[in-house]
């Protein structure tokens, strides 16, 4: 399965997806470049401030458009956006999954059942 990785943010979004894709390369998923390739796109988001929260909606967004344009079968937004507005992303289908930070250990167990 081929996983596509954007990490949005702070300095703590950087090790968060440092630690996430560390996992993820561990049970032997493929990193790709490229959204037409991806199959799993994770999005780690940030709302700190107005413009990281803009532009964690707009990446948000722009990648669920590959449901239909690409390959791709599940978005997934974890990081303290996905966090503080949850339940709005899901109910308005923006995404599939959301993962808190805290629980990235879940990201690897959920793709593998």
């Amino acid at each position: 399965m081929n996983i596509l990785f954007i990490s949005l943010g702070c300095d703590k979004n950087l090790v968060d997806s440092e630690v996430m894709l560390g996992l993820l390369n561990a049970k032997g998923y493929q990193m790709v470049d490229d959204e037409m390739e991806a199959d799993i796109i994770i999005v780690n988001t940030c709302c700190f401030i107005h413009d990281a929260k803009e532009e964690s909606i707009q990446t948000i967004l722009e990648m669920a458009q590959y449901k239909t344009d690409g390959r791709l079968k599940v978005l997934v937004v974890t990081g303290c956006l996905a966090q503080r507005y949850q339940q709005e992303i899901l109910d308005k289908n923006y995404a599939d999954r959301d993962f808190h930070a805290m629980y990235i250990g879940e990201i690897v167990a959920a793709y593998e059942n």
